[in-house]
């Protein structure tokens, strides 16, 4: 699926919504366009891939809570926020995927909730980002937890492949595995 848009054609899959009001209201901010528009067209050279997937079972609804961590927040507030628990939590983490270091016990809710069969995904709350856990401390507790991160991908892209991968019966290292592997282009190789 391509998205055109403000003279860009973009993957999907690697789009976000950037502005309300502005002609180019959609952005790609991890992966060059696939074309822009012009006289001539001008067309990436490589499209995006990915390892793809044979016999995809259909779409299910399922629990998924997406949390933006602030300063500030604390580990009661997260615990909350997850209770009664998801099936998966993405986390939006500061830069390459750190969180408030300082707040006392909010690594050890992570690792609760995954320890309870929660799968726990970390996002950044930067538009142009790479979540790199494990970079920094504050962003290695949440690597020793067990959560994952989302490398690349837009926040609309993690969301999608985790209702995808749950819909597929994935859960645990098997879900982990592939949020790191892309299916679509979702991500960068």
């Amino acid at each position: 699926m391509a998205l055109f848009f403000g003279y860009r054609l973009l993957a999907g899959n690697r789009a976000t919504k950037s502005s309300s009001w502005a002609f180019t209201g959609f952005d790609s901010p991890n992966a060059a366009p696939l074309a822009t528009a012009g006289g001539p067209w001008q067309w990436a050279q490589t499209a995006w891939a990915g390892a793809g997937w044979e016999d995809a079972a259909p779409y299910a609804r399922h629990d998924i809570v997406v949390v933006d961590l602030v300063p500030g927040i604390t580990a009661d507030r997260l615990e909350a926020l997850l209770t009664p628990l998801p099936e998966a939590a993405i986390l939006r983490a500061f830069g390459v995927g750190n969180v408030p270091s300082q707040e006392p016990g909010l690594t050890g809710v992570v690792e609760r909730v995954i320890a309870a069969g929660t799968a726990v995904i970390v996002t950044s709350q930067c538009h142009e980002s790479e979540v790199l856990l494990g970079h920094y401390e504050a962003g290695d507790a949440l690597a020793r937890s067990g959560a994952v991160g989302s490398r690349d991908m837009t926040l609309e892209a993690a969301y999608a492949k985790v209702q995808f991968l749950l819909s597929q019966g994935l859960a645990g290292d098997d879900l982990t595995h592939w949020m790191g592997r892309s299916i679509a282009g979702e991500l960068s190789q």
